[in-house]
């Protein structure tokens, strides 16, 4: 029985770039054991048609047309029309490299929940870079033990749902939905996947082509909805790792420290609106030296906090 592969792609007014990404993948060896999902998220250029044109030249592409309601909106809607073994989030103006054959082979004969990969940043100088370098050996591991390599190589993963390849009835069977309405919807979605998996498979493969685009959202949203963002990734991540009972859990908790501390400078009134948060949350979740540190800092004084952010953010601007 052939392992199928659902290939979910949100798409928003990305008409200058859905050509590259699409064409990518359906050079791929292996290309016929996938399905491609393309979430049109209320689109107002020529994304649409662009959609529709590949859904009608090919059988195993289709297209949905839904209102704007952004990246987690498309991927949940994406994830409810998948028929496939598992599920590739690849983002509309990215591309691949020919590994598809490469990772159904993985989905055959390992089984994971998870497959890692890695990608490489395509600035807008089109200069070519790695985005992490491997630092653990490839295969398999199970969650216990990448939460144990993690913290001897944090680098090691990027917190990107591109780079992760997912069983689907895994994700249902977990609920693991985006959570909508914010950004950085990745950064809690993917410490979810860590946690619950059994099986995850870490790949050596270098595969994804990360486009740096300065007018994407991730470059253009203002700081206080960023800010906003992070406050509540980093709390329900305190409320999910607490709820688990597990002990092994330092570099995602150390991540999540850092996440809150982001969200007090980002958001502009943060120590009058959340008066009555526990200063020693981040310190009670940190791991690693200069987390602690930063946030030792912030728990003897959020205001002497703020002070020296705003001086080391000032002298970096010049």
């Amino acid at each position: 029985m052939n392992t199928k592969l659902s290939i979910i792609i949100p798409v928003y007014n990305v008409e200058k770039y859905l050509h590259r990404c699409m064409d990518s993948i359906l050079a791929n060896n292996g290309i016929n054991n996938c399905e491609i999902i393309l979430v049109d998220d209320g689109s107002k250029d020529k994304s649409p048609i662009i959609c529709d044109e590949y859904a009608k030249k090919y059988d195993n592409i289709i297209a949905f047309h839904t209102k704007n309601g952004g990246a987690s909106s498309a991927r949940n809607y994406g994830i409810t029309k998948a028929t496939g073994d598992y599920i590739w989030f690849i983002d509309s103006d990215d591309k691949i490299d020919n590994c598809i054959e490469y990772f159904i082979n993985i989905m055959k004969n390992e089984a994971p929940d998870i497959i890692v990969c890695q990608s490489k940043i395509v600035n807008e100088n089109n200069d070519i870079y790695d985005e992490c370098k491997y630092t653990i050996p490839k295969g398999n591991y199970t969650s216990e033990e990448l939460m144990s390599t993690l913290k001897k190589h944090p680098k090691s993963v990027i917190f990107c749902p591109q780079y992760y390849i997912v069983r689907r009835n895994f994700i249902i069977e977990n609920s693991l939905y985006f959570y909508e309405g914010i950004i950085y919807e990745d950064e809690l979605w993917i410490p979810q996947l860590l946690l619950k998996s059994k099986k995850i498979y870490y790949s050596n493969k270098n595969i994804y082509y990360h486009f740096m685009i300065s007018t994407s959202v991730m470059h253009s949203t203002k700081m206080e909805k960023c800010g906003r963002s992070d406050f509540i990734v980093a709390t329900e991540l305190f409320k999910i790792f607490d709820l688990s009972n597990r002990k092994d859990l330092a570099f995602l908790r150390d991540r999540s420290a850092n996440i809150f501390l982001q969200a007090v400078w980002k958001i502009s009134n943060f120590l009058e609106e959340k008066e009555n948060i526990n200063r020693a949350l981040p310190l009670k979740n940190s791991y690693f030296i200069k987390t602690r540190f930063k946030s030792l800092l912030y728990f003897l004084s959020p205001k002497a906090y703020l002070l020296i952010h705003r001086h080391y953010a000032k002298n970096e601007k010049r």
